[in-house]
């Protein structure tokens, strides 16, 4: 009987499909066992029950220990106006994606806890009318511990002898098989990629892709999550996925999830973390979890190429500073250069004026006038008398010198040489041509300086 259930419900699972609708393939030749005459809709139910009817559990749950058998019973409900003949058949159960249960279709061979359940092929039920029909759990004597998931289903079938059509209504049976539990998860093919963002201001994403499995022996519901972190940690970054409600023993899921906001710093840890969730109404069980984790490059390609622009933008700057500086440096020795030779050349023009200055100087003082020096007012006449001899000639008249009048000068020494006045001019516009050169080289230095500012 069922250890642990689900809230009860109403259980009444109908069938209500046009035989036309999706359904399993056959490849066997099974011709349909449904009467000729029966309605093209046929609407039934299946739903667990005991030897005295409906259970209202949506499945059966048992707890059996390896080598232990039970019978079951399941009731099927024609709610269709015609007789039907439903064909029985019990196979190994899975969940899918969302969480669902199904079970093997007829083509595919059962290897686990559908091979334990024996139930009659056929049964015929009138219209509106109910059968119970009984079948039998047989848990083999090397069964493992843990859970195994079966189901029953009633169902019809029609077409030909080489394609047959099969659509079934039925429900679970999960066979706990006593001994040692040990729920466990694991996390494999863990695959991640970076997409960058070429603009350095915004952080880039983070794709991750793995593998959950269900590596226990129960059934479990798992929480995967991932994340990532830069060098000790920095930069971590975690997203939380879908829930996996309820995966088998040696189940997968694959999940997928993109990782926003993580920067590219190099060296980027990446994991995925699943921990396990308890069922509703089962029996509680210790939590697990597993992770796994890849290491991967995450160049910054935009920052080191904005990096790259800044140095040189940088050395640039240096280059053109100091070119500049070595440009203020080569005019100021020019300036110095050309300083000197215009204050050579300035000072060769006053020397020569000077020298010009000296030598007329010096002629000109040659040729300065004596004055008569004598009192103002007074003339002084100085004459020597002396004896005649005895023969001498008689007396004679001295002729008188003109004495210089009062504020006259008496020229004495000689004259200025025109030659040496010559030479004396020539120095002096040397020097002037030399000093106006020289002028006119410091303006157009000047000049030139501020062109190239």
């Amino acid at each position: 009987m069922p250890s642990s259930r689900h809230s009860r419900v109403t259980a009444v699972i109908v069938g209500a499909m046009m035989l036309a609708s999706s359904s399993i393939a056959l490849s066997s030749p099974a011709r349909a066992d449904t009467p000729t005459d029966a309605p093209e809709t046929v609407t039934w139910s299946v739903e667990p029950a005991d030897e005295h009817g409906p259970t209202g559990e949506a499945w059966t749950e048992l707890t059996l220990d390896a080598g232990q058998s039970v019978t079951e019973h399941m009731l099927v409900t024609n709610r269709g106006r015609g007789d039907v003949v439903f064909h029985l058949s019990a196979a190994d159960g899975y969940f899918t994606e969302s969480g669902r249960f199904n079970m093997l279709p007829a083509d595919q061979a059962s290897t686990d806890a559908g091979t334990w359940i024996t139930i009659q092929d056929s049964i015929e039920v009138g219209a509106g009318q109910s059968v119970l029909v009984p079948f039998r759990v047989a848990v083999p004597a090397n069964a493992t511990p843990g859970d195994h998931p079966a189901g029953v289903a009633a169902g019809i079938r029609t077409g030909d002898s080489t394609i047959g059509v099969e659509s079934r209504v039925g429900f679970r049976v999960m066979t706990r098989v006593s001994g040692d539990l040990a729920p466990a998860l694991t996390v494999t093919d863990q695959t991640v990629a970076y997409t960058p963002s070429w603009n350095p201001f915004l952080p880039g994403s983070l794709a991750v892709t793995a593998t959950i499995v269900n590596s226990g022996n129960t059934r479990l519901g798992a929480l995967p999550r991932a994340s990532s972190s830069g060098p000790l940690g920095l930069f971590a970054a975690d997203t939380t996925l879908a829930q996996i409600p309820e995966f088998a023993p040696g189940e997968s899921r694959t999940v997928s999830v993109a990782i926003p906001d993580v920067w590219p710093v190099f060296v980027t840890e990446a994991r995925t973390i699943v921990d396990s969730v308890p069922l509703d109404g089962a029996e509680p069980l210790p939590a697990v979890s597993a992770s796994t984790q890849t290491t991967l490059w995450t160049i910054p390609w935009s920052h080191l190429l904005l990096i790259a622009v800044l140095a040189l933008a940088i050395v640039l700057l240096r280059w053109r500073g100091t070119a500049r500086r070595a440009a203020v440096s080569r005019m100021i020795d020019d300036a110095r250069e050309e300083g000197r030779r215009d204050g050579a050349l300035t000072k060769t023009g006053l020397l020569a004026v000077l020298i010009a200055v000296i030598v007329a100087g010096i002629v000109t003082s040659e040729a300065v006038p004596s004055f008569a020096s004598a009192e103002p007012g007074t003339v002084s006449i100085d004459v020597e008398v002396t004896s005649r001899p005895p023969d001498a000639p008689g007396p004679t008249t001295a002729t008188p010198t003109a004495v210089p009048a009062r504020g006259d000068l008496a020229l004495t020494g000689p004259t200025l040489d025109p030659g040496v006045a010559l030479v004396a001019g020539a120095l002096v516009a040397a020097g002037a041509a030399a000093i106006h050169v020289s002028t006119r080289h410091r303006r157009a230095g000047a000049s030139a300086r501020r062109s190239r500012r």
